[in-house]
């Protein structure tokens, strides 16, 4: 330690113990209030710091509004075609559909969180960059106090030994031109953003040591909790349910004045009482009145009656909070512990949560809004093939950077060359998901199969163990109601464990055992783990692919049998799929019995024709349709391959557009037969080939070659008698 550094030790040490001398004992009643009165003071202070207009328009010009406006605009429309149709069909009104302001807030939640800021456990080292470790509390300098430094942390390099300094600024403009620091910053800083885009907002404290901020919903009549450090919205108990502590007191402000919203962060309101018996409520109630009061009066007379009204509907929304309900509770036992800060850091604090892994999907973390899949304009092969389209998605998470983006609905455009990511899912413990749902309108249809198929790069990041699920259409349901809530009657479909992509692009095809196929409008594939969650920073495949083979024989056959319509009438219920081996049940996905069998006599008999010699050539009936012998001939070479190269990826995918292969696609059995064999369309070149054609992606045919249910079925259609 130099001189200089001693030096501005020692007197800060002395300034702190002078501080002491003229505050009240600890523990006694006068402390208590001071320091309550303390918290209250400096929470409306930040509050009123971000009024100022030219720092909003500084703020205004860093963010991209107009970008995210747009993009909430376009979720909001979608989220009241999905939601409004089954809340009114519950009896409901829409007061419970979010609005444009309720998804910007979010967008601004998510850029704030993943593009903007940055948390600083412990700076680097600002001379060489290596890891530092604390050494303590240094004075601040005269242009750090300009900023609003109170205190500075100082760091050692330990490689250089140079001392770092990490001043804890508390005005925002200089927070604009740092954009780095913990819960303080980031509260203070996001609640300027959220100012300047138009939004009322609060800045909220706790007796806890943390800060955040609430914004008002127009949509939902009341005020929303929202975390930019967690990039938690509307999960007010996340602290007590997730992170382990226990609130006695939590005030907003605002340049409306200070309001004490306890309740609506706590379990267990009833519990408040003997929590807060330090300070006299009357006391409380008289310090939040005279610290508001000059701020109300400062108001129009129309805002000040508009903000009356507010604080009514929000002390009776307050006070019909259940004590220890069972809502309540399993919303705050479904909730993490603290995930910004590092891991020692957070356990210091009390703060990391229950510690016991759970598969099911965290509830903090805020998801993507619904957007639309983009699949309705897929080649008419897809619709050939039974692929549920025309629906919307959304994901725990998404990663909007690179181009075009690696989106939700990039796991649903049929390209193999793009993808869906999310980083925040990998890792050790880490989880991630991605929901598939039909609009109101599309009918509720039978999920027969799936695939996933493999992203371009990082297999660490592969998709490893997974659960299938779905909501179940209930009897007597419209096409216009299924719920959109975490909390729905979600069943299980499939499972699958330790599941490894050999190659990159590679697709792998899944078979929805058929005791649990109910009609659905909603799915969601939850990736528990991947490849190498010690090396994974996040999760991604390029598709994840539903069919139902019921649309499929629809399209290729004109109608269902009547046995196949009476089973979409039924709704049994699916018991879960534990096997950690893909199904080898050889049930006819796209071909029925009939047809299975009249293929097969086909090719026995075009086998034996071929022998002869004499009769190889001319024009054949398959299921009362001609086919050309040539025809027929390529798909006795593509089983051939299938058959003699069972692992071999090359004869196990096909170009559309070749002139042998189109026939083939033209004839409904033959077409069926190349599904049954596991054929699925995919958009984009093989991997390693050239780039697609200009105007649009080619249409490739690929059947997994490592499924045992396409192995099986390949065996079947060379075998007599079977």
């Amino acid at each position: 330690m130099d001189a200089d550094e001693a030096l501005a030790r020692a007197l800060q040490e002395e300034e702190v113990a002078a501080a002491r001398q003229q505050q009240p004992q600890p523990g006694t009643p006068d402390a208590v209030k001071a320091a309550l009165l303390s918290l209250i003071q400096n929470s409306l202070a930040q509050a009123l710091s971000v009024e100022d207009a030219e720092l909003q328009a500084r703020a205004r010009a860093l963010a991209p509004l107009e970008q995210l406006r747009q993009e909430a605009q376009e979720a909001a429309d979608l989220n009241a075609l999905l939601l409004l149709g089954e809340q009114q069909a519950a009896g409901g009104g829409g007061g419970g559909v979010l609005g444009l302001q309720d998804f910007l807030v979010q967008g601004l939640l998510r850029w704030f969180k993943r593009d903007f800021f940055s948390w600083v456990d412990q700076p680097a080292c600002e001379l060489c960059g290596c890891p530092t470790s604390g050494i303590g509390m240094v004075q601040p300098t005269a242009a750090e106090a300009r900023d609003g430094a109170g205190r500075v942390e100082a760091y050692r390099c330990n490689v250089c030994q140079q001392v770092t300094r990490f001043p804890r600024y508390a005005r925002p403009a200089k927070l604009l031109e740092t954009r780095r620091g913990r819960c303080g910053e980031w509260a203070h800083t996001f609640l300027l953003v959220l100012r300047a885009a138009g939004l009322d907002a609060r800045h909220i404290t706790d007796n806890a040591d943390h800060v955040w901020c609430e914004y008002y919903s127009a949509a939902l009549g009341r005020w929303v909790h929202v975390d930019a450090c967690e990039e938690a919205w509307d999960t007010p108990l996340l602290y007590e349910g997730g992170w382990g502590k226990s609130l006695a007191h939590v005030f907003g402000s605002s340049r409306h004045g200070v309001t004490d919203v306890t309740r609506r962060y706590v379990v267990q309101p009833q519990a408040l009482p003997s929590r807060r018996q330090q300070v006299p409520e009357a006391w409380l109630a008289a310090t939040l009145a005279r610290l508001s009061n000059p701020l109300r009066a400062a108001l129009d007379t129309s805002i000040r009656r508009e903000v009356a009204m507010r604080d009514a509907a929000e002390a009776l929304q307050l006070m019909s909070l259940e004590d220890g309900s069972s809502t309540a509770a399993a919303a705050a036992a479904s909730l993490p512990g603290r995930q910004s800060g590092a891991e020692a850091w957070r356990s210091a604090r009390g703060e990391a949560g229950s510690q016991a892994s759970t598969s099911q999907p965290s509830r903090a973390r805020l998801p993507t809004p619904y957007q639309r899949a983009g699949d309705a304009a897929l080649p008419p092969l897809f619709t050939s093939a039974g692929r549920i389209t025309g629906g919307a998605c959304r994901a725990s998470g998404e990663h909007r950077g690179g181009q075009p983006g690696q989106q939700a609905c990039r796991a649903f455009d049929g390209s193999s060359s793009s993808k869906w990511l999310d980083f925040g899912g990998g890792g050790a413990g880490g989880s991630a998901w991605l929901e598939y749902r039909l609009l109101p309108g599309q009918e509720a249809v039978l999920l027969s199969h799936y695939d996933v198929m493999a992203a371009d790069d990082c297999p660490e990041r592969d998709p490893a163990d997974w659960t299938l699920e779905c909501v179940p259409q209930m009897p007597g349901s419209s096409s216009s109601s299924s719920s959109s809530s975490d909390s729905a009657g979600w069943v299980v479909l499939d499972q699958q464990r330790g599941q490894v992509f050999s190659r990159r692009q590679q697709l792998q095809s899944f078979v929805v055992a058929e005791a649990a196929r109910v009609p659905s409008r909603q799915w969601r594939l939850r990736i528990t783990r991947t490849k190498d969650p010690a090396a994974a920073n996040s999760v991604q495949l390029a598709c994840w692919n539903l069919y139902s083979s019921s649309a499929a024989r629809r399209t290729l056959h004109g109608a269902d049998s009547q046995q196949q319509q009476q089973q979409q009438q039924e709704v049994p219920q699916p018991p879960p799929q534990s096997s950690s081996s893909r199904s080898t049940s050889s049930c006819m996905l796209y071909l029925d019995t009939g047809d299975w069998t009249a293929v097969k006599n086909l090719f026995a008999n075009r086998a034996g024709a071929a022998a002869g010699a004499s009769d190889a050539a001319g024009t054949l009936q398959l299921l009362g349709r001609d086919v050309d012998s040539e025809t027929f001939d390529t798909v006795q070479r593509i089983v051939h391959n299938m058959q003699q190269y069972p692992g071999n990826a090359k004869f196990w995918q096909l170009g559309s557009s070749s002139s042998k292969i189109q026939p083939v696609l033209s004839h409904p059995a033959l077409l069926g037969l190349l599904l049954q064999l596991g054929f699925r369309p995919v958009l984009g070149a093989a991997p390693g080939a050239a780039a697609a054609a200009v105007g649009g992606q080619s249409v490739r045919l690929v059947a997994d070659e490592s499924s045992r249910e396409n192995a099986e079925t390949v065996r079947l259609l060379g075998s007599p008698g079977t």
